[in-house]
């Protein structure tokens, strides 16, 4: 709750931004972490994640989980670049990053590095992507996100430049 509370303070206070624009953004992140996202993603992850679930729940989890977070980050980038039509194929491919960041967390919960920081086994007993599909099928599915999102990203914004690297420099 600080951390929510702190960053809709920066939000709100962001120097060199229009005074009009602030609220819209404290509003994108709230929206992002509130009830129909981080929250509900959170709720469904701990609520029903030891129940077996098939594909298609685990994704809306995922999206819910850290989807809406990337695509907060993006729709408020975009705002702030002044470029509002961009924001529905950045939010589009941050779905895509927010997959794959979770497939990739998944695929690496077994293991423990001190790159990850992740402890091992947190996913034990949890109806997951691997679980539920095995190792090289959630590999695949991590490629084929991390494709998406980068097809989406030259599509809607640039064909080159830093936004572009942005679905391989979130994993």
């Amino acid at each position: 709750v600080a951390v929510l509370a702190q960053a809709s303070s920066t939000v709100a206070g962001l120097a060199g931004v229009d005074g009009h624009l602030r609220p819209r953004l404290v509003g994108v992140l709230c929206d992002a972490v509130g009830a129909q996202g981080l929250v509900r993603g959170q709720y469904r992850d701990l609520r029903v994640g030891a129940a077996a679930r098939s594909v298609q729940a685990i994704a809306e989890a995922n999206d819910e989980k850290t989807g809406v977070l990337f695509a907060c980050a993006l729709e408020m980038a975009a705002l702030i670049a002044g470029a509002p039509r961009a924001v529905r194929c950045l939010r589009a491919a941050a779905s895509q990053v927010g997959q794959a960041f979770q497939l990739k967390d998944d695929l690496e919960d077994g293991i423990a590095t001190a790159m990850s920081g992740k402890a091992p086994h947190q996913d034990t007993g949890k109806s997951t992507m691997v679980a539920l599909l095995g190792r090289p099928a959630v590999e695949r599915l991590l490629q084929g996100h991390v494709d998406r999102a980068e097809a989406l990203v030259r599509s809607g914004v640039a064909e080159s430049g830093p936004l572009v690297d942005l679905p391989r420099l979130a994993l």
